[in-house]
């Protein structure tokens, strides 16, 4: 029985459906190797050391998260996905890690607000993530200077 919102058009899209479903499958091992869920909820939505993290052009992402478009901009209404990142005059793409982290919670079998909550957080370490760019090129630029 085919999804009338969602259907794989080809081996790419089997192929970035299946690699969304492990990075997710790897977020739940490492919750339950931890023992302790709720913090590792916090880490696994964090991005960890700064690091510039791979994106996914919204054909891709729509992919990966198993939604149409008009389910994709919706569920970002809701609050229920992460907000797209503007990386051109007419391109926008989310960080794929940022997927990989909402399907594990829905894997998981979390709640809408607990998934809000994870968005909220993975937004909000967008932020974190951009000052201490910025904080460690004036750093860099200063050191050049000196």
């Amino acid at each position: 029985m085919a999804n009338d919102n969602f259907t794989l058009q080809s081996t790419e899209e089997t192929r970035a459906g299946a690699m969304a479903c492990m990075d997710a499958l790897r977020i739940i091992d490492r919750i339950a190797a931890s023992g302790n869920a709720e913090s590792t909820w916090e880490e696994c939505c964090q991005i960890e050391d700064n690091s510039i993290k791979a994106m996914q052009l919204m054909p891709e992402a729509f992919k990966a998260s198993c939604k149409s478009r008009s389910r994709f901009y919706d569920d970002i209404k809701k609050g229920l996905m992460v907000p797209m990142v503007r990386i051109g005059a007419n391109s926008v793409a989310v960080p794929e890690d940022e997927i990989a982290a909402i399907n594990a919670a829905k894997i998981a079998g979390k709640s809408n607000d607990e998934i809000r909550q994870i968005v909220s957080r993975l937004v909000a370490d967008r932020q974190d993530v951009a000052q201490s760019r910025v904080s460690a090129s004036r750093t860099a630029k200063e050191d050049l200077q000196s």
